[in-house]
């Protein structure tokens, strides 16, 4: 695999992992104190994370994986379109039922990724 490509799928298995972990979610926040997480969880998906037909990105999945991230996409496009207004924290994120949905399917579609060497 080439290094933008390999770097792509880096990023983005990196990015389920924190969608699929409240742990994890609520670290970044600990991290980062001046930023409202909750928008940056839903940002960095849609701003630079998936990037469907972008052949460096395409090159970095396989076509089964390419769906399973279309499936995963869809289901964050939902959870996102409905989940205004953001609350001020990861904690009041995670209350809400629909982003227990999409750690959910976060979870699903990084089991399916292939996580062999990279």
């Amino acid at each position: 695999m080439d290094p933008l490509s390999l770097a792509l799928r880096n990023e983005l298995l990196d990015v389920l992992s924190t969608l699929a972990d409240a742990h994890r979610q609520r670290a970044h926040e600990e991290d980062v104190p001046i930023a409202h997480v909750p928008a940056e969880l839903i940002c960095v998906w849609f701003d630079g994370c998936y990037l469907p037909g972008h052949p460096a990105f395409d090159r970095g999945f396989s076509p089964s994986e390419l769906a399973v991230l279309a499936d995963f996409n869809r289901v964050f496009t939902e959870v996102a379109d409905g989940i205004e207004p953001l609350p001020a924290s990861v904690d009041g994120l995670l209350a809400r039922p629909a982003w227990a949905r999409l750690m959910s399917a976060a979870a699903v579609a990084l089991q399916s990724m292939d996580r062999g060497p990279t």
